[in-house]
């Protein structure tokens, strides 16, 4: 088998990123995105899906009138550095993989479920309430937009689901980490699906 690995340069008007990725990883990870709650949370998701992850961002402050743009990089980065390392996912040219995934993380009192299908079919149904306009140094309408930019560019289709919580950064905390242990379990190897693709 392969190295399961990506590296992805994306390069626009406002930011240069570099992305690389290790699936079958330990959770050893590096973000340096410029925004801390960004860090906090894509460094969670890393760690609790055992990736190997390292993104370092350079932008253009004249370019940046706010977080949209970096946010939005990152994670069209995130998105194809995992579609790349994953591989071809048309039926017969599957890497094995068990497809699935769903988590439910607590955090104190936030619970947020997390359920994709890491396939050929990228869109995002992200039910996240927002408790408050800014969280950290970043809006937390950004949040939800990360969760559709990194579903259309690796072609997951991703849900989630808030179930319960009051305090946001607990609640994005719980969402990111069930993220991770939900991308883990459906980008895992599964032996007895070699070659093949598990149903349409």
């Amino acid at each position: 088998m392969k190295p399961r690995t990506a590296t992805i340069e994306r390069v626009t008007g406002e930011t240069n990123i570099t992305v690389q990725l290790n699936l079958d990883g330990t959770g050893q990870v590096n973000v340096k995105t410029g925004y801390n709650f960004l860090d906090h949370m894509v460094t969670l998701f890393g760690w609790f899906g055992f990736f190997d992850l390292t993104i370092a961002v350079s932008t253009k402050p004249e370019q940046q009138p706010d977080d949209h743009h970096t946010v939005e990089d990152v994670a069209i980065a995130l998105g194809q550095a995992v579609r790349q390392a994953v591989g071809d996912m048309e039926w017969g040219n599957v890497q094995g993989i068990a497809r699935y995934g769903a988590f439910t993380a607590v955090m104190d009192e936030a619970l947020v479920l997390v359920a994709v299908d890491v396939y050929t079919r990228g869109l995002a149904v992200v039910d996240l309430p927002s408790v408050r306009p800014t969280i950290g140094d970043i809006s937390t309408e950004m949040i939800t937009h990360w969760f559709d930019a990194f579903a259309r560019e690796s072609k997951t289709a991703l849900h989630v689901k808030y179930l319960a919580g009051e305090n946001q950064h607990h609640i994005f905390e719980s969402a990111f980490k069930s993220f991770g242990k939900a991308m883990e379990q459906a980008t895992r190897l599964e032996p007895r699906l070699a070659q093949q693709a598990p149903g349409k």
